[in-house]
């Protein structure tokens, strides 16, 4: 079994993560003009809000202490580079994005050495994230409309 230690060190990546793509999907919330597109980045970006809120939660529960919000990781999304492109390959790099967190899920998952209300709540945020994905054909549609 993993000591409380690595176990908090875990989710504080995990939250940093997911306080990174909050960020991003907010500032491409605020740089996209097509519709269909802001719904969407609203919906990741709220999202993203609740999952902070429950991991940051659990780190309490397990009496450890929230990390600092500086981000260690490379931007989730780079917006410079892909508002240039058309809007459907926007919202790809949003679903690899998306992916790339659902593996890193998977991952955490995988692992035994979690308590059960830790591992139910990956379960649960894990569960959210494939909700989202499998929703991505419907989505591709209206992003072929105009504004």
């Amino acid at each position: 079994m993993m000591n409380n230690t690595n176990i908090l060190e875990s989710l504080n990546r995990l939250l940093q993560r997911q306080m990174e793509a909050e960020k991003e999907y907010l500032e491409g919330l605020n740089r996209v003009i097509h519709a269909g597109l802001k719904r969407f980045l609203f919906t990741q970006a709220q999202s993203k809000n609740t999952f902070i809120h429950q991991i940051s939660s659990e780190i309490q529960h397990l009496g450890g202490e929230i990390a600092s919000s500086e981000m260690q990781n490379p931007r989730y999304i780079d917006w410079d580079a892909i508002l240039k492109k058309d809007v459907p390959t926007i919202y790809r790099q949003c679903i690899m994005a998306e992916e790339n967190m659902l593996q890193e899920y998977e991952n955490l998952i995988r692992n035994s050495w979690w308590g059960e209300t830790t591992l139910n709540l990956l379960r649960i945020q894990h569960s959210e994230i494939l909700k989202s994905l499998e929703q991505k054909m419907e989505m591709e549609e209206s992003l072929k409309q105009p504004f």
